[in-house]
C-alpha cells in the first residue's frame, strides 16, 4: 500500500519486454480529449516503416501525453461508471487534481536514474520496459489518491477480502495500461508481442472494460443474438441461455465486474483466492477453457491481422462509427471456426468437454 507520494517512487527497474514486429490497431477513449489515431500519423514521419527509426524524445513525448489521457480518462470513469456517491465524486474530483504533476514528477526522476545508472539506451526493448514502468507510475499515483477517498469506497465487494477502492483500482488501471500500449503500438510502432490467441481476448476485454454504460447493455444485449444464429457452431443449453439473461438484465456496474472476472480467470494466476466460492467452479472451467483454446488456435499471419482487424473495429464501435457490435462478434465465431480446420482432433475433443461441463454449470 502506498502511503506517501515518495513511497511511489520507488519502483525498480526491469527490462524483461518482448518485442512484437507487427503494427497495431486505431485505439481511442471515451473522453473528447483524446488522441484521435486516425489523425495521428503525421506525428511519426512518414519514414518510419519500423520503430528502428522513432527518436526517443518523441517517443517520450508521445508516452507522456498518452498517459496523461489516460488519467484523466481513469478519472472520468471513476465518477461516472461505478454510482458512487455525490459526496465521492467530488472527493476524487478534487484529489485527482494534480496527477499530471504528479506523472511527470515522477517519471522524469526514474529517467534521471536510469540515465545516471547508465542503464539507457533508447532501443525498442527498452522502450518496451520503459512504457511498463510509466504504467507502474500511473497505477501507484492512482491507488496513493484513492486511500484518500473513503465513503463508499470502503465497502466490501463481491470479490473476498476486497473493497471497492480495490475494485476500480484493478480494472481501471488493467485497461489504461492496454490501451497506452495499443494506442503507443499505433503511433510509434512499439508493440508488444501477442503469442496466444487468449493475449486478443483480454486486449479486448480491457479495451470494452472502459466503455460507456450504454455500450455494455448493447454488448450483453447482443450476446443471446449471436448464440442462437452460431448454434450449429456452438453448443448451447437451456442453463446457458439462462445465465446469459441474467447477464443481460444485469446493471453496468454488474456487467463491467463480469468482464473484470473473465479477465482476473485468465490473467491472474491466484484468481481463485478472491473470487466467491459460489463461482469456484466456473472460473476453473473458463480458466481451462481458454488453455485449450491457447494449445489448439493456430496464430497464422492471416489470423493476426483478422484478430487485430477485429480490435480496429472495436475502437470503431466504440466512436459509434459505422460497425456495430454484432458484426464483431460475428467476426469473432467466424475466425474461430475457420481456424478450427486447423486443430488436432485431440484438441478439439478436449475443448468440447471442457464446454460441455461450462454449459451444465
Amino acid at each position: 500500500m502506498i502511503n506517501t507520494l515518495e513511497e511511489a517512487c520507488e519502483i525498480r527497474w526491469q527490462s524483461s519486454s518482448t518485442i512484437n514486429k507487427s503494427k497495431s490497431v486505431n485505439v481511442t477513449g471515451n473522453n473528447a480529449k483524446l488522441i484521435d489515431i486516425n489523425n495521428a500519423t503525421h506525428l511519426v514521419d512518414s519514414s518510419s516503416e519500423t520503430n528502428d527509426t522513432v527518436p526517443w524524445n518523441k517517443f517520450l513525448d508521445m508516452l507522456i501525453g498518452v498517459s496523461l489521457e489516460r488519467l484523466d480518462n481513469m478519472k472520468f470513469n471513476f465518477e461516472n461508471y461505478y454510482g458512487l456517491d455525490k459526496s465521492d465524486i467530488a472527493s476524487i474530483d478534487n484529489v485527482f487534481n494534480s496527477t499530471d504533476y504528479e506523472y511527470e514528477f515522477l517519471l522524469h526522476h526514474h529517467l534521471k536514474i536510469i540515465m545516471k545508472e547508465k542503464k539507457f539506451n533508447g532501443s525498442e526493448e527498452f522502450m518496451l520496459d520503459f512504457m511498463n514502468l510509466s504504467n507502474e507510475i500511473i497505477e501507484k499515483i492512482v491507488e496513493y489518491n484513492l486511500l484518500k477517498v473513503g465513503g463508499s469506497l470502503d465497502k466490501p465487494t463481491k470479490w473476498y477480502n476486497q473493497t471497492t477502492r480495490d475494485k476500480l483500482l484493478r480494472q481501471q488501471t488493467k485497461c489504461s495500461s492496454a490501451l497506452v500500449e495499443l494506442i503507443m503500438c499505433t503511433i510509434v510502432s512499439v508493440c508488444r508481442e501477442r503469442e496466444n490467441y487468449s493475449d486478443y481476448i483480454i486486449e479486448w476485454l480491457r479495451f470494452l472494460l472502459n466503455e460507456k454504460n450504454n455500450k455494455l447493455v448493447e454488448l450483453f444485449n447482443t450476446l443471446p443474438i449471436i448464440l442462437i444464429k452460431n448454434e450449429e457452431h456452438i453448443k448451447t443449453s437451456p442453463q446457458l441461455h439462462k445465465n446469459l439473461k441474467l447477464f443481460v438484465k444485469s446493471d453496468p456496474i454488474a456487467q463491467r465486474d463480469i468482464l473484470d472476472l473473465i479477465d482476473e480467470i485468465i490473467t491472474n494466476p491466484d484468481y481463485h483466492k478472491s473470487i466467491p466460492y459460489e463461482l469456484k467452479k466456473s472460473a476453473i472451467l473458463i480458466n481451462k477453457l481458454f488453455k485449450e483454446i491457447d494449445a489448439a488456435y493456430v496464430l497464422t499471419e492471416d489470423d493476426i491481422e483478422e484478430l487485430e482487424s477485429i480490435t480496429r473495429m472495436l475502437a470503431t464501435w466504440s466512436r459509434s462509427g459505422p460497425v456495430s457490435i454484432k458484426n464483431i462478434l460475428d467476426n469473432i465465431v467466424d475466425n474461430m471456426v475457420t481456424n478450427q480446420e486447423m486443430w488436432k482432433k485431440d484438441n478439439i475433443n478436449k475443448l468440447s468437454n471442457v464446454w460441455v461441463e461450462i454449459i451444465r454449470l
